[in-house]
């Protein structure tokens, strides 16, 4: 669940209503209200907002729309934004934006498909090399990306296969503080992915907040 870092709030997309919903001040169902429209239109997948700056939102909708706010959604910036040559009808399942840099973010449509980045808040993207979505950006070393069974010490220009894993993870996390340890599900490295071990007997699906 995506947390906005300027007042703790928490997201959380309403996907039938497009709606993103806060607690008032604790998580009972009767506390929850409605801060923000959402977008125009098309049905919440994801969200995901700017560490950098708690002002910026973003949401990936169910057929392959991305949509930016500004104002911690009070509106939504122009229509879509699609990846170029992206064909519709595609549920966006990842949007990770750069820890480093609000307008730099991460979309992915799925496992084995090719992740996409932008690096002006949607206007034009780019396909990376690596067909897993980006899960985490080191935020001490944003050239570091980290996928499900690869991670990238260079920007995304090549990938390093983690062996270890077996399958597909769901999630990565990478420490605010010390950086050299990285987790992908069960997968854990302390040497900035010169090893890795599994460090737990259960699948680790998300990660939410911070040590």
């Amino acid at each position: 669940m995506p947390r906005d870092p300027g007042s703790m709030r928490l997201l959380l997309p309403w996907v039938a209503a497009a709606s993103l919903l806060l607690p008032r001040a604790s998580l009972p169902q009767e506390a929850w209200e409605v801060v923000a429209p959402g977008p125009p239109n098309g049905i919440v997948a994801t969200v995901a907002v700017a560490p950098s700056d708690p002002h910026v939102i973003y949401v990936g909708t169910i057929d392959s729309r991305l949509f930016r706010s500004l104002d911690r959604g009070s509106t939504w910036e122009g229509n879509d934004i699609v990846p170029e040559g992206r064909p519709g009808g595609r549920r966006v399942s990842r949007v990770v934006v750069d820890p480093t840099d609000a307008s730099t973010v991460y979309v992915g449509f799925g496992q084995s498909k090719p992740g996409y980045r932008t690096r002006d808040g949607g206007r034009t993207w780019e396909v990376l090399t690596v067909h897993e979505p980006v899960y985490a950006v080191d935020p001490q070393h944003p050239e570091r990306l980290y996928t499900s069974n690869y991670f990238s010490t260079d920007d995304g220009a090549s990938w390093q296969y983690v062996d270890i894993v077996y399958g597909y993870v769901d999630d990565a996390w990478v420490h605010p503080r010390d950086s050299s340890i990285a987790l992908l599900g069960k997968y854990g490295t302390a040497d900035s992915g010169v090893s890795w071990a599994e460090v737990s007997d259960y699948d680790l699906r998300r990660f939410a907040g911070s040590p």
